[in-house]
């Protein structure tokens, strides 16, 4: 910071007797006057000094007036300082008697009127008079025109000056001769006006609203004409504070009116009271551990969670209750806060129970669930998807993991599975062969070959009441008649599995039968009579004999089986010879109508 330091020039209006020139002093007056040995002054403009150096010059201009700028720098230090200074020269060879100005004040539109008088002799014969006003905001004018008389008095008007308070610098001047002038300084009306001690404000809903306080300086007494709101408002005034209130809307402070003079203003204070911004943090909810929640808080700007937490961040909370609060600032830098609360559930502990883990296929498991709160579930076994509490399935052979899936009353998900939880063992596969499926009473013998596999143990019963339990069994069957054997073979797996298989033998009897061919019908003890002799292999229910003579003619028949020839026919022997014998019965191995005929030989 470079300091700086003031100057003082002396004399600034040379307003006695006439000079072509006129010397300017300078002061530093917070240093040792006249000590200026450590300085450089540097004036400008050149061409109406007669030095640029020091701190005393003089000015010689043909003007009434001229502008000096000066820079001192401190050669130390280093330091500068600018100002200027504005000299007036009443030139010799013109002199005003008189030069009077009074000030119209507090017309209407906040402007004043200069109404002046003057007098002069030794003017110049040409040219006419100009009087200038310069105020802080601008120059003012009015020309008197050339036809002087000497000694007398003439007037000027210069009307419409706005009303700003300061200085006002008067000079009059020919424009023939500018160094016949005269110059006057005057102290322009002040005007009513006011200092903001307490501005309006922007608020927050609840916010202390401070009163608009104005500093009010002005002659007297008078009246603030303003707006509140777009209604017109007046209060009485006196030197000091006045205070409009707190009241929020637009106050336009329009003019001052004292005992003198009007201030027209337009000026704007604004009280506005923002609503609070409706922060929403977000729906209470509850979720399940393992879920996320992202904390969004809307209905302001910008957002502070407690906690440090922050605004879209995603949280992964353990199970608990939790409240979170966030403080929203809107674009008016008003806050409000809001809270939301979450509880975080634990997921369901999922167990169910099977009523048996092991057995041979087909196996029938019944499983329950047993987890509590259940409000929704689904079974996943052996690819079968399941929704009621006790499920009932059948399984083939193999391992099967079984998977259940809960909900329960908070919504919460979980699952579990048991890994290998039943196992179905496989049946053994029951399969043999017979080397003879029909046999007969000569030949009924049947081996018997295991052809099952899976199977450490066999029981074998052949249907006639006997059984085995070796691997390969070899059985003869008993019988005269024809007879269907059902073979049953039942194996066991060493886990207890069985299967069955079965085979069908068959028993036909030989067909065993003997026919005499000569019989000696002749009252002997033996050899007497003549008939066929059946062993096995005959069904008698259908068994005929009949005999014929040489002629072909029937001489005997019986359908009974026990019923012999005696060799006679009508009660009388045949003669001895060679007869024709027809038999016919049944066959017992294939229900098949049999036929047999040959010839017997009568000796007697």
């Amino acid at each position: 910071n470079v300091p700086q330091f003031d100057i003082a020039f002396t004399p600034e209006i040379d307003s006695v007797g006439c000079n072509d020139c006129i010397p300017i002093t300078v002061d530093l007056p917070q240093f040792n006057s006249g000590n200026y040995n450590n300085y450089t002054f540097d004036w400008s403009p050149a061409n109406e000094l007669n030095t640029l150096q020091g701190n005393q010059v003089i000015a010689c201009m043909d003007s009434i007036s001229s502008t000096f700028y000066l820079e001192v720098t401190d050669t130390v230090t280093g330091c500068i300082s600018n100002d200027s200074v504005t000299v007036f020269i009443n030139h010799c060879g013109c002199e005003y008697i008189q030069h009077n100005v009074t000030i119209d004040s507090c017309q209407t539109g906040g402007v004043y009127t200069l109404n002046g008088e003057l007098s002069f002799y030794d003017y110049p014969a040409t040219g006419n008079l100009i009087i200038n006003a310069l105020t802080n905001t601008g120059n003012y004018t009015d020309t008197l025109f050339q036809n002087f008389v000497e000694d007398s008095i003439y007037t000027y008007t210069i009307p419409n000056i706005p009303q700003s308070g300061g200085q006002i610098l008067i000079t009059a001047h020919f424009e023939d001769e500018s160094t016949c002038a005269d110059t006057l300084i005057l102290q322009a009306p002040d005007l009513p006006t006011y200092t903001v001690i307490q501005n309006g404000n922007t608020y927050c809903q609840g916010d202390s609203v401070y009163d608009i306080l104005l500093d009010v300086e002005l002659d007297q007494s008078g009246t603030l004409y303003y707006t509140f709101n777009g209604t017109n408002q007046s209060v009485s005034l006196t030197p000091g504070q006045v205070n409009l209130g707190n009241q929020e809307g637009v106050y336009i402070l329009n003019s001052f009116v004292d005992v003198n003079c009007s201030q027209y203003f337009g000026d704007t204070i604004t009280i506005i009271i923002h609503p609070l911004p409706t922060v929403n943090a977000g729906t209470d909810t509850s979720f399940c551990v393992g879920n996320t929640y992202t904390l969004n808080a809307t209905g302001a700007q910008t957002y502070q969670w407690e906690g440090g937490y922050a605004d879209q961040q995603v949280l992964t909370p353990t199970l608990g209750q939790y409240q979170f609060i966030v403080e929203g600032t809107d674009t008016n830098s008003c806050t409000n806060t809001d809270t939301v609360n979450i509880t975080v559930n634990n997921l369901p502990e999922v167990s169910f129970t099977a009523d048996t883990l092991e057995g041979c296929e087909p196996l029938e498991v019944t499983f329950t669930n047993i987890t509590q709160n259940t409000q929704s579930l689904t079974w996943n076994i052996n690819g079968s998807n399941y929704n009621t509490n006790t499920v009932v399935h059948e399984f083939n052979a193999g391992l099967f993991t079984i998977s259940l899936e809960v909900t329960d009353q908070n919504n919460c998900l979980n699952d579990t599975s048991y890994t290998d939880y039943i196992e179905v063992h496989p049946n053994p596969v029951a399969d043999f062969k017979a080397s003879n499926n029909l046999i007969n009473s000569l030949d009924n013998s049947v081996s018997f070959t295991n052809q099952s596999t899976g199977a450490t143990y066999y029981q074998w019963s052949f249907g006639d009441g006997d059984s085995s339990t070796l691997v390969d069994p070899i059985h003869s069957y008993l019988g005269n008649e024809r007879i269907v054997f059902q073979v049953e073979l039942l194996v066991t797996s060493t886990e207890g599995c069985t299967d069955i298989a079965y085979q069908s033998i068959e028993l036909k009897p030989e067909l065993l039968y003997y026919v005499p061919n000569t019989f000696t019908p002749n009252g002997d003890a033996s050899n007497n009579t003549f008939q066929p002799v059946f062993t096995s292999g005959i069904d008698f229910t259908s068994y005929s004999l009949e005999i014929y003579n040489r002629g072909g003619k029937l001489i005997f028949e019986t359908t009974h089986a026990n019923q012999a020839w005696d060799g006679t026919f009508n009660g009388k022997p045949v003669p001895d010879g060679v007869y024709t014998y027809k038999i016919y019965f049944t066959s017992a191995a294939n229900a098949e109508r049999e036929f047999i005929t040959g010839h017997v030989n009568v000796l007697r």
